[in-house]
Protein backbone atom coordinates (compact mmCIF):
# COMPACT_ATOMS: atom_id res chain seq x y z
CA UNK A 1 0.00 0.00 0.00
CA UNK A 2 2.83 2.00 0.52
CA UNK A 3 3.89 2.19 -2.76
CA UNK A 4 0.92 3.20 -4.23
CA UNK A 5 0.33 6.02 -1.85
CA UNK A 6 3.53 7.06 -3.00
CA UNK A 7 2.76 6.37 -6.58
CA UNK A 8 -0.05 8.78 -6.84
CA UNK A 9 1.20 11.43 -4.26
CA UNK A 10 4.23 11.95 -6.96
CA UNK A 11 1.43 12.35 -9.40
CA UNK A 12 -0.25 15.26 -7.43
CA UNK A 13 2.89 16.87 -6.94
CA UNK A 14 3.88 17.34 -10.16
CA UNK A 15 0.65 19.47 -10.63
CA UNK A 16 -0.11 20.89 -7.03
CA UNK A 17 3.15 20.80 -4.89
CA UNK A 18 5.36 23.75 -4.09
CA UNK A 19 7.89 23.88 -6.61
CA UNK A 20 5.45 23.87 -9.17
CA UNK A 21 5.22 26.44 -11.72
CA UNK A 22 3.49 25.05 -14.57
CA UNK A 23 2.41 21.39 -14.49
CA UNK A 24 3.03 19.11 -17.30
CA UNK A 25 0.01 18.35 -19.50
CA UNK A 26 -2.43 16.18 -17.79
CA UNK A 27 -2.42 13.42 -20.85
CA UNK A 28 0.91 13.13 -19.90
CA UNK A 29 0.69 12.44 -15.84
CA UNK A 30 -2.38 10.52 -16.94
CA UNK A 31 -0.36 8.25 -19.20
CA UNK A 32 2.59 7.79 -16.81
CA UNK A 33 0.11 7.59 -14.07
CA UNK A 34 -1.50 4.64 -15.72
CA UNK A 35 1.56 2.92 -16.85
CA UNK A 36 2.57 2.92 -12.96
CA UNK A 37 -0.35 1.62 -11.70
CA UNK A 38 -0.59 -1.01 -14.25
CA UNK A 39 2.86 -2.41 -13.41
CA UNK A 40 1.80 -1.80 -9.34
CA UNK A 41 -1.56 -4.03 -10.16
CA UNK A 42 -0.12 -6.74 -12.62
CA UNK A 43 -0.07 -9.53 -10.14
CA UNK A 44 -4.01 -8.37 -8.56
CA UNK A 45 -7.08 -9.88 -9.66
CA UNK A 46 -10.09 -8.21 -9.22
CA UNK A 47 -13.37 -6.41 -10.94
CA UNK A 48 -12.60 -3.35 -8.56
CA UNK A 49 -9.02 -2.52 -9.77
CA UNK A 50 -10.29 -0.49 -13.00
CA UNK A 51 -12.53 1.69 -10.50
CA UNK A 52 -9.81 2.38 -8.05
CA UNK A 53 -7.32 3.21 -10.79
CA UNK A 54 -10.08 5.93 -12.34
CA UNK A 55 -9.79 7.40 -8.84
CA UNK A 56 -6.42 6.93 -8.59
CA UNK A 57 -5.50 9.18 -11.45
CA UNK A 58 -8.56 11.79 -11.00
CA UNK A 59 -7.18 12.69 -7.62
CA UNK A 60 -3.49 12.86 -8.99
CA UNK A 61 -4.92 14.90 -11.41
CA UNK A 62 -7.80 17.29 -10.44
CA UNK A 63 -7.42 17.20 -6.93
CA UNK A 64 -10.07 17.01 -4.17
CA UNK A 65 -12.59 17.79 -6.03
CA UNK A 66 -12.99 13.94 -5.95
CA UNK A 67 -13.45 13.59 -2.24
CA UNK A 68 -17.69 13.80 -2.52
CA UNK A 69 -17.28 10.76 -5.22
CA UNK A 70 -15.33 8.27 -3.14
CA UNK A 71 -17.55 9.05 0.12
CA UNK A 72 -20.43 8.24 -2.26
CA UNK A 73 -18.12 5.23 -3.81
CA UNK A 74 -17.54 3.97 -0.39
CA UNK A 75 -21.34 4.00 0.69
CA UNK A 76 -21.50 1.21 -2.22
CA UNK A 77 -19.10 -1.32 -0.01
CA UNK A 78 -21.28 -4.43 1.48
CA UNK A 79 -20.00 -8.16 2.35
CA UNK A 80 -18.44 -8.56 -0.84
CA UNK A 81 -16.29 -5.73 -1.01
CA UNK A 82 -12.72 -7.18 -1.11
CA UNK A 83 -10.30 -5.53 1.83
CA UNK A 84 -8.21 -5.00 -0.65
CA UNK A 85 -10.61 -2.63 -2.59
CA UNK A 86 -11.54 -0.94 0.82
CA UNK A 87 -8.43 0.06 1.82
CA UNK A 88 -7.00 1.83 -1.37
CA UNK A 89 -9.96 3.70 -1.48
CA UNK A 90 -9.39 4.58 1.61
CA UNK A 91 -5.81 5.63 0.82
CA UNK A 92 -7.00 7.39 -1.50
CA UNK A 93 -9.54 9.21 0.21
CA UNK A 94 -6.84 9.87 3.65
CA UNK A 95 -4.09 11.18 1.09
CA UNK A 96 -7.03 13.49 -0.87
CA UNK A 97 -8.30 14.94 1.99
CA UNK A 98 -4.78 15.18 4.01
CA UNK A 99 -3.51 17.52 0.69
CA UNK A 100 -6.76 19.03 0.13
CA UNK A 101 -6.09 22.79 1.80
CA UNK A 102 -2.41 22.99 -0.23
CA UNK A 103 -4.59 22.59 -3.75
Amino acid sequence: MFEFKNMIHDTWLETYGPYVRRAPPTEELETQLNRDLNEYFKNTKGEWIPKVKEYAVKWATEGSCIIPELLVYKETFNDTTTSDEKAHIQEILNIAQDLESYE
